[in-house]
């Protein structure tokens, strides 16, 4: 191979290369950027803001929404810290949506290299994301005065609004007006992503519920029709709104949104009660089939265990064996355990959780 200085200037210019070479000088430019133009933190009892957020998440969460539970001493600080973390919390979130319209990027990108190089710093950029999202659902309407900023972070087009608006929802009703007019747009993601946040307001997204049942009721939105109720039954008012809609959603021939529904009386506790007969009658569909949320709202919203057990046994009857179907525990303690569990498992229990709401109406297959 001609190594000379005359054979390197005859080769072609390797574009690629450089393109490779802009793009990663760019994405390290503005992790510099980003680092160095963050504000400073603020502190309580001697640990900045930083070290208090890394210890909010414990690792447990409910087994249907993943909302995590907190450490009490780490949420206890946020909120002494007040609305001082907010900067932090603002930056924190710019610098995951970067890392995430990276993280898109480099997938479709040939080769696998950047990726590989980069995937730990982005990670890592994405879980501190999530950490701010936390905190802003601790400091509620402390952290108003980011709403502005927040807002001016909603990207169009893009799945990313979904953490923005999530952060605004925990702030409090001074973001009603911006989740109405994200469920309204002709974007596809911001609809969804403003449903899914609307959880977070509970009764405060009272203003909002007119709209979610309009869209419930509007065949162009039926793909976000499961993610509806659950935000409906989140915020359980008015609800003379909210339960007939949530009984309307029981009856959908769609499985997965009549389970949904059952999740949405079940988050408005012992008000979705009234709801225990109809549950139990959508439990099983003629095919056999059960849906885990459906026998998951019934088992905690239940008083009655010796009707909730005869339920069960009703189900089995309706059900095709399953070799994989197997009944781990008998049925009054896999009671106790899901209503004692559902709202603090970590990711393995939650798992186990489920194989016990399924042997709940398991069929042994003989032979």
């Amino acid at each position: 191979m001609d190594t000379s200085p005359q054979a390197q200037r005859d080769q072609p210019f390797n574009w690629w290369r450089l393109g490779l070479l802009v793009f990663l000088s760019s994405v390290l430019v503005g992790g510099i950027f980003l680092w160095s133009s963050k504000p400073l933190e603020p502190q309580f009892q001697g640990k900045p803001l930083s070290s208090w957020l890394a210890k909010l998440d414990t690792g447990r969460f409910n087994v249907v929404d993943f909302d995590p539970v907190l450490d009490r001493d780490a949420a206890y600080a946020v909120q002494q810290i007040g609305a001082s973390a907010t900067p932090c919390l603002v930056a924190r979130l710019k610098s995951a949506l970067a890392a995430e319209r990276t993280f898109f990027q480099l997938q479709d990108w040939p080769i696998k290299l950047p990726f590989k190089l980069m995937e730990a710093q982005l990670n890592q950029r994405m879980k501190r994301g999530r950490e701010a999202q936390i905190a802003f659902a601790i400091l509620g309407e402390v952290a108003t005065n980011a709403i502005p900023e927040l807002e001016a972070m909603i990207p169009g087009q893009e799945v990313q609004s979904e953490s923005v608006l999530q952060a605004l929802a925990a702030i409090g009703p001074a973001s009603l007006g911006i989740l109405s007019n994200a469920m309204q747009s002709s974007d596809y993601w911001l609809p969804q992503n403003a449903i899914i946040a609307a959880k977070k307001l509970g009764k405060d997204g009272a203003p909002l519920v007119p709209l979610l049942v309009a869209m419930l009721d509007d065949p162009k939105h039926s793909r976000n029709d499961g993610l509806i109720v659950r935000s409906l039954g989140k915020i359980g008012e008015p609800q003379e709104i909210v339960m007939p809609a949530l009984h309307r959603s029981l009856l959908n021939t769609n499985d997965s949104v009549a389970g949904n529904a059952a999740l949405g009386f079940m988050f408005m506790g012992g008000q979705g009660r009234e709801a225990v007969p109809d549950i139990e009658r959508r439990l099983i569909t003629q095919e056999g089939k059960v849906n885990g949320f459906a026998v998951l709202s019934l088992v905690v919203l239940s008083t009655n265990d010796e009707q909730l057990l005869l339920a069960m046994e009703q189900a089995k009857s309706l059900r095709v064996p399953n070799e994989l179907d197997e009944q781990i525990k008998p049925p009054h303690e896999v009671f106790a355990q899901i209503r004692s569990t559902w709202t603090n498992c970590n990711a393995r229990e939650r798992k186990a959780l489920f194989a016990e709401i399924r042997g709940l109406i398991s069929v042994t297959r003989t032979n």
